[in-house]
């Protein structure tokens, strides 16, 4: 299968999961900052639970997940502005405001090279900037359905 198409499902049928959101957003709330870059947006099913708290940033590397994020929040006080962003390379040029905080949440993983895309993250965080990361965890558990997904690894808590 397309991993693409597979990655596209998943999201859909975790639209059908605000519970798993709002867990999720629940354990980030207390480090989250005044703007948030949320890398790795893709449909917007944690977006909307993160304008609530305040300014965001929503970027993918993924123009239709823009799209639909975009479409979802226009006019949304809090959204900032949707940006195209392969973290897999530096950060755009034209990503000119203050950060507090970024929230990566089930993307890393599908990183390669994950240290230069952390290095990206450190170039854009202020001294006190948070990053905010889940990944999948307990890399004995890496399987076919994981590949499937494109992900790269499981991480251990002590080498993450």
């Amino acid at each position: 299968m397309d991993i693409e198409k597979t990655n596209t499902l998943t999201l859909s049928v975790l639209e059908e999961a605000p519970a798993y959101h709002q867990w999720i957003f629940d354990k980030m709330r207390p480090w989250l900052g005044g703007t948030v870059l949320e890398v790795g947006c893709g449909v917007g099913n944690l977006t909307g639970l993160l304008l609530g708290n305040g300014k965001v940033i929503a970027s993918d590397v993924n123009e239709e997940y823009l799209q639909i994020v975009e479409n979802k929040f226009r006019g949304h006080r809090n959204l900032k502005t949707v940006s195209l962003w392969d973290i897999r390379r530096p950060p755009p040029q034209n990503l000119d405001i203050t950060i507090d905080s970024i929230v990566c949440s089930n993307v890393l993983e599908h990183i390669e090279d994950d240290e230069r895309t952390l290095g990206h993250f450190y170039q854009i965080l202020p001294p006190g900037g948070r990053l905010i990361l889940l990944v999948p965890a307990l890399k004995w558990l890496y399987n076919l359905l994981d590949q499937e997904l494109g992900h790269f690894r499981r991480d251990n808590k002590e080498e993450l």
